[in-house]
C-alpha cells in the first residue's frame, strides 16, 4: 500500500493543510508528524479512545527491519513527555507511523489496497503492533479544590451566657434578746438556778418544779417575800410537794368518816376542796373539774393553775389589807383551824419553818410572827 494514499487522511486528524499533488506538503506533514509541533488545534477525538491496532502495510520487502522508535507525546496531551520530541531522530523521510496512525473512532481509516512499491514513492515501513504495555501509564493530575461559587455563611457564635441574677442572702436575722418576763411574774423576779438552790437549802428536792410553777402560775405578785410566803405555805400543804391528794381522801369516791369532802376532796399543792370550790376554780381556769377533779393530780401546770386560783382571790385580798406576814397568809388559807383568833389552835409548826426558811432564803429575813 502506498504510503501517500494515508496521508490527506492524517492531514484531515491533524487540521493542516495539505494538498496530495504537492510533494513539499507531504514533507511538511511528516516532519510534523514526527516533531510533534503542528498547530495546536483542538484536541481530536482520536486521542480520547483505547489504544487502536495500526493496520499492517505490506512494504518492500528489500527494505531494512524498521528500528522501533520511541513513541512522541504531543504536548497537548501529556506536558510531561514534551521532550521526548526533541530527541526523536528524522530518517530520510522514512519513520514510524506508530503515533500518529492512531485514527480516530469518529473517523476511522478506510482499507487501502496494497500495491508495490515505486521509485518515485518512499514506502512505509511495517510498524509492530503497539501493546498497552508500551504506552506511558497516564499521569495524575491533581486539581486545587474548587470553591464553591455559594457564599457561606460563617456559623454564629452562640450567644454568651446570660449571667445568672444575683440573689442576695438576706442579712443574718439579729438573735432575738429573751423575752423578758412581764413585771411581776415569777420568772421576772427569780432565775431557775436560784430558785432550785432555795429549794434545796430548805430541804426540797424537786429539779422540775421551777418551770411546771411559771408554766402555770402566771398572775404577778408583790415581790420575794410574797414568794416566799407562796412556796412556805404549799409546801406544807403538799409535804414538801410529795403529794397532790389529800392523804386521808386518796382514792375516795365517796363522803366517809375520814374524809367529809367526798369525791371533792383536797387536791393539788394548795389542796383545792368542796364541790363549789372545783366550780369557781374550774370557770376561772378553763377547764372542767367538776366532772374530772383528778386532772389536777395528773397535770402540773393544772396544779399550779389552781394555786393561783386560790391564791389571787382569796390569800392577795387578806395580805394586801392586813399585811405580808406568816400569819395572815395562815389564816388566809387554814384561819378556822389554826388561827386563834378564827377559834382555831396555834399554826402548824411545819408552815412556819417552811415560810421562814424561804424568806431567809429569798429576801435575808424572817418573820417572828407565829400567830393569827
Amino acid at each position: 500500500m502506498r504510503f501517500t494514499a494515508i496521508l490527506p487522511f492524517l492531514a484531515a486528524a491533524m487540521a493542516v493543510p495539505f494538498d496530495a499533488s504537492n510533494s513539499d506538503d507531504a514533507i511538511k506533514l511528516l516532519q510534523n508528524i514526527l516533531s510533534g509541533i503542528g498547530p495546536k488545534a483542538a484536541t481530536p477525538e482520536f486521542m480520547n479512545a483505547a489504544v487502536v491496532q495500526l493496520p499492517q502495510f505490506v512494504g518492500d520487502t528489500n527494505a531494512p527491519a524498521p528500528v522501533p522508535q520511541k513513541e512522541v507525546i504531543p504536548e497537548f496531551v501529556a506536558p510531561v513527555a514534551a521532550s521526548s520530541s526533541a530527541e526523536a531522530p528524522v530518517s530520510d523521510s522514512k519513520t514510524s507511523a506508530a503515533a500518529a496512525a492512531t485514527s480516530s473512532a469518529a473517523a476511522p481509516s478506510p482499507v487501502v489496497p496494497a500495491t508495490s512499491a515505486s521509485a518515485e514513492s518512499p514506502v512505509v515501513p511495517v510498524a509492530p503492533p503497539v501493546t498497552s504495555a508500551e504506552l506511558p501509564s497516564p499521569t495524575s493530575v491533581v486539581l486545587p479544590p474548587i470553591e464553591s461559587a455559594v457564599p457561606t455563611t460563617e456559623a454564629a457564635a452562640p450567644p454568651a451566657p446570660s449571667p445568672s441574677p444575683v440573689v442576695e442572702s438576706p442579712p443574718p436575722a439579729e438573735p432575738k434578746a429573751p423575752t423578758k418576763p412581764a413585771d411581776g411574774t415569777i420568772a421576772s423576779l427569780i432565775d431557775e438556778a436560784k430558785f432550785n438552790n432555795a429549794l434545796e437549802r430548805c430541804g426540797i428536792n424537786k429539779p422540775d418544779l421551777y418551770n411546771a410553777l411559771i408554766g402555770g402560775f402566771t398572775a404577778p405578785i408583790s415581790g420575794l417575800n410574797e414568794l416566799a410566803l407562796l412556796l412556805g405555805n404549799t409546801a406544807h400543804e403538799s409535804g414538801a410537794y410529795r403529794y397532790k391528794e389529800e392523804i386521808m381522801c386518796e382514792g375516795v369516791t365517796g363522803v366517809t368518816g375520814k374524809c367529809p369532802y367526798g369525791w371533792y376532796h383536797g387536791r393539788g399543792y394548795i389542796q383545792i376542796s368542796w364541790e363549789d370550790n372545783y366550780r369557781k376554780c374550774g370557770d376561772a381556769i378553763g377547764r372542767d373539774l367538776v366532772s374530772n377533779p383528778d386532772i389536777v393530780i395528773h397535770d402540773d401546770a393544772v396544779n399550779w393553775a389552781t394555786v393561783m386560783w386560790y391564791w389571787t382571790s382569796t390569800v392577795q385580798p387578806m395580805l394586801q389589807r392586813e399585811g405580808y406576814t406568816l400569819g395572815v397568809s395562815t389564816k388566809s388559807i387554814n384561819g378556822y383551824l389554826e388561827c386563834t383568833s378564827m377559834g382555831g389552835s396555834q399554826i402548824a409548826s411545819g408552815r412556819i419553818s417552811h415560810i421562814q426558811c424561804f424568806q431567809m432564803e429569798l429576801v435575808g429575813y424572817s418573820n417572828d410572827q407565829s400567830w393569827c
